[in-house]
C-alpha cells in the first residue's frame, strides 16, 4: 500500500511541493493543490501558464481538479517572476473572487501562495501567504502551534466544513475571469 501523503500544515509545506512544478521561472505559473479533509493533497494541477507579468486563470480550471478529485478544499498558488511575491491588486481581487466561487460549490479556498522566482529572488522573503497577511475570508493552512496532532486537525477542518456548509458566506460577487497583472506591483 501506498503511504498517505504528509498533512500541509503550514505554508511553506505548500511552497516546497509546488516549486519543482515551476519550471520556468520567468513565466507566471497558477497552481492547485487539492486537499482532503485532513489537509493532505489529493493532486496538484497546473492550471494556467502565462507571460513574464500575467496569467489568465479561468475559474472553471481551477475548480475542476478539485471536484475530479473528491477534495474538500484548495490551495492557490502562483509565482512572480519579477521575484517580489508581494500581491498586486489584482491578486487580491482574483483571491476573493474564486473564494466566492469555491464557497458557490462548497470547495473553501484555505490560502493563496504567491511565490517570488526568477532572477531578482529575495532569499528572506521566497513567498506571501494572503491567509497570513489577512487577505483570505475564510480558512487558512493549520499551523504547527494550532494542532496538537493530525486528529485535532482533522476535526477543526471538519467543524470549519460543516461551518461553510450551514450557509457562512452568502455574499454575491460579479463573476469574471481575471488576468492577475504584475505591472501594479
Amino acid at each position: 500500500a501506498k503511504p498517505a501523503p504528509k498533512a500541509l500544515h503550514k505554508p511553506e509545506d505548500a511552497y516546497n511541493l509546488v516549486m519543482p512544478l515551476i519550471d520556468d521561472p520567468n513565466r507566471e505559473h497558477f497552481v492547485v493543490i487539492v486537499l482532503d479533509v485532513r489537509n493532505r493533497p489529493r493532486g496538484i494541477a497546473r492550471v494556467g501558464t502565462g507571460a513574464v507579468d500575467h496569467c489568465l486563470v479561468d475559474p472553471r480550471e481551477v475548480f475542476a481538479p478539485a471536484i475530479r478529485l473528491s477534495g474538500t478544499a484548495v490551495l492557490l498558488v502562483h509565482n512572480h517572476p519579477s521575484g517580489d511575491p508581494t500581491p498586486s491588486i489584482e491578486d487580491i481581487e482574483l483571491t476573493q473572487r474564486l473564494a466566492h466561487a469555491g464557497d458557490l460549490i462548497s470547495m473553501p479556498i484555505l490560502d493563496h501562495l504567491i511565490i517570488g522566482t526568477g532572477p531578482h529572488v529575495n532569499e528572506a522573503r521566497k513567498f506571501v501567504s494572503l491567509a497570513e497577511v489577512g487577505h483570505m475570508r475564510a480558512g487558512r493552512i493549520q499551523t504547527e502551534g494550532d494542532t496538537k496532532d493530525d486528529a485535532t486537525l482533522a476535526k477543526k477542518s471538519l467543524n470549519q466544513h460543516r461551518r461553510h456548509e450551514a450557509g457562512g458566506h452568502t455574499k454575491t460577487r460579479k463573476k469574471t475571469t481575471r488576468i492577475i497583472s504584475s505591472k501594479s506591483r
